[in-house]
């Protein structure tokens, strides 16, 4: 399975002309050092497809402290469902459009994109854009040529190498197409899986805790789909 890119670019580089030179910046601030984690947002940044799109993204490392990283409007990353449901019992307001991998049933997700609602409330088509780009950042990445990802990823951990990201990658193949991904592609989520996390998860949360507001599913039904 490859990723037309030809295809993609083109369509890309028109939308990005029809919006004009307005850019839109984003800073996506993780909880630690560059890896292959973060590899299919540096792919996305490296073939320009933020850009086709008219945002500038860049990626940084921050505090561990997920709220933190979301202050002053970034986005960052959540490592798990659970980490997500924690920003929602402590009020905070932000919510995952995105996760890049799946966990078995009733197991919830895994490195998910956390947007501030006020992104999603008064910029949706920024934030849109970002998910777009991010998935098919990450299609490339896993299913085409990863280097120039990895270049990026070196130059921001020179401890780490095109070994170390080789393993990593070959484990993240494994389980990209499973899930959720099968029928909606990279980055979906669904309601059921986020009720099934909830219900699996009683005894940490308030039963009335408000759970789905810790997602937004709107992104991903209005992303591009791609046929095999």
């Amino acid at each position: 399975m490859k990723f037309p890119l030809l295809l993609a670019t083109l369509a890309f580089a028109f939308a990005a002309s029809a919006q004009g030179a307005h850019v839109t910046r984003i800073v996506l601030v993780t909880g630690g050092k560059a890896g292959a984690e973060q590899a299919g947002f540096y792919e996305a940044v490296a073939l320009g497809l933020y850009k086709q799109r008219g945002l500038e993204v860049t990626i940084r490392a921050g505090d561990p402290d997920l709220a933190k990283r979301l202050a002053g409007g970034n986005f960052t990353l959540a490592p798990d469902c659970g980490a997500v449901l924690d920003l929602v019992k402590a009020g905070v307001p932000a919510r995952a459009v995105m996760a890049v991998f799946q966990k078995g049933p009733g197991g919830g997700y895994a490195n998910l994109v956390l947007a501030p609602q006020r992104w999603i409330d008064k910029k949706p088509v920024a934030v849109q854009a970002f998910y777009d780009a991010s998935r098919d950042g990450w299609r490339a990445y896993l299913e085409n040529d990863p280097r120039p990802a990895d270049a990026l990823i070196e130059r921001d951990n020179p401890a780490t190498n095109a070994a170390l990201l080789a393993q990593a990658r070959a484990r993240m193949e494994s389980v990209a197409d499973t899930g959720d991904t099968i029928a909606f592609g990279i980055g979906a989520m669904t309601a059921q899986r986020w009720r099934l996390f909830f219900e699996h998860a009683q005894g940490k949360y308030p039963k009335d805790l408000p759970y789905r507001n810790a997602y937004d599913l709107t992104f991903m039904r209005n992303a591009p789909q791609y046929f095999q």
